[in-house]
């Protein structure tokens, strides 16, 4: 884990969707990539909080089987909504990475 920035400074509701966008990517991680080293990045910058979740390659759970959660989509969502940008997808040595950037701009905190 890397951190970054005055975490207290991150308004409210961007720290909120923010975890949220950060327990999903590890929570993917942990599903899809079983034993594989995994990097979390949170970097609380002057206008925006950037959030990136790097695994390995790993061993999948069950390819088969459904969370019941909303994974990737639901990640997108949430950052779109706050303005925000995502972007996931396989890395070239078979792991995966998502990066989430949410801006406060136009956020009450």
């Amino acid at each position: 884990l890397t951190q970054s920035g005055d975490g207290g400074a991150v308004p409210t509701p961007i720290s909120r969707e923010g975890f949220r966008v950060l327990q999903e990517a590890i929570t993917n991680a942990m599903r899809h990539a079983v034993g594989a080293p995994t990097t979390v990045s949170v970097a609380a910058e002057t206008t925006r909080l950037a959030i990136t979740v790097v695994n390995e390659h790993g061993e999948d759970v069950d390819p088969q089987r459904s969370s019941g959660g909303r994974g990737l989509a639901g990640i997108a969502e949430r950052v779109r909504i706050l303005g925000g940008t995502v972007t996931s997808g396989p890395t070239p040595d078979g792991g995966f990475r998502v990066h989430a950037e949410l801006p406060y701009d136009g956020v009450n905190g």
